[in-house]
């Protein structure tokens, strides 16, 4: 199923600000999943083998929106959804300061 409208704008969104450091992302349980918390919601964006699944939340739990399709039903979404998921990742798991930290490490290595 693909999102509606305002949900593409979201995704445009979220995008835009996670680009320019301006959500906070975490990890979640789910594998491969994670999440930004805003003060009534909680969105998510995760990645299986084939498949991308973003969802909104309320504060209370109750899903909202639930979207998943796999790479090959919208090749536009899909280049969207697989950016945003890479940068919440790398934002979630610290990546860019782990690279920096080793690139450190390994200058003063002769």
């Amino acid at each position: 199923m693909e999102p509606n409208e305002q949900a593409v704008q979201l995704i445009d969104r979220l995008l835009e600000l996670t680009r320019n450091n301006k959500v906070e992302w975490q990890e979640t349980v789910e594998n491969n999943t994670f999440l930004a918390a805003f003060p009534k919601y909680v969105v998510t964006i995760g990645k299986s083998e084939d498949a991308y699944r973003f969802g909104v939340a309320d504060e209370f739990g109750k899903t909202l929106e639930d979207v998943a399709f796999t790479k090959s039903e919208n090749r536009y979404l899909s280049e969207d959804f697989e950016q945003l998921h890479s940068l919440a990742r790398r934002h979630a798991l610290h990546s860019d300061a782990a690279i920096s930290e080793l690139l450190s490490s390994l200058a003063t290595i002769r």
